[in-house]
């Protein structure tokens, strides 16, 4: 009886020392549960504050993407307008440099235009003074055989009643109008681009058929 106390007292020292040891390790476990769970835990906090920056940067960065985005268009379009002053104003400056250029030739084109005039109306003047001076000398010149006046039609002598006559019923010229006609002839003779008209009548000796045959 007593041996087989002492062998179940033996059996139960060994059960509670087993247990002590799984509590132990219970307890590490939990410990080292709780540790991993804590340092999840932060790794999870410290992931989130990475990812936090993450979209933080990405933000940033999509806004400074668009500024640069912004500012290259603005360049560009600057870049554009400039082009398209510059175009204008090389147009401009074309277009100045032609109507001057323009300008210029019509200045000179009136002022030789002007010249020209002044030669003509020069040239003019001297031709009709020397017409003048031509009309004057004939004038004089026939004024001193017969009468002779200046009208608009130009000089008109007038023979009178005395001068180239006929004798009746002849066509010969009496030898004083002859000579009276060969004087005029001689002046007229020392003009030039004149035309001569002599007007006058018959008499009416006869009848009509007479003196139309």
């Amino acid at each position: 009886m007593t041996s087989l106390s002492l062998r179940s007292a033996e059996t139960r020292e060994p059960a509670r020392g087993s247990g002590k040891g799984l509590g132990v390790l219970v307890a590490i476990l939990f410990v080292a549960v709780a540790g991993l769970g804590l340092l999840a835990y932060q790794f999870l906090q410290r992931t989130r504050a990475v990812e936090r920056q993450l979209a933080s940067v990405s933000v940033k960065t999509d806004e400074a993407t668009a500024l640069a985005r912004q500012a290259t268009d603005r360049a560009v379009a600057a870049e554009a307008a400039a082009r398209t002053a510059a175009e204008a104003r090389r147009l401009a400056e074309t277009q100045t440099a032609d109507a001057r250029q323009q300008a210029d030739a019509a200045l000179q084109e009136a002022s030789r235009a002007r010249e020209t005039a002044a030669r003509s109306q020069v040239e003019a003047d001297a031709i009709r003074k020397k017409a003048e001076a031509e009309v004057n000398r004939l004038e004089a010149a026939l004024g001193q055989i017969a009468e002779t006046r200046h009208t608009a039609l130009g000089l008109v002598m007038n023979l009178g009643s005395d001068h180239l006559k006929f004798e009746f019923d002849k066509a010969e010229l009496r030898p004083e109008d002859r000579e009276l006609l060969s004087r005029v002839a001689g002046i007229l003779m020392t003009s030039h681009d004149y035309t001569v008209s002599v007007n006058g009548h018959t008499d009416d000796v006869g009848s009509e058929a007479y003196n139309q045959g």
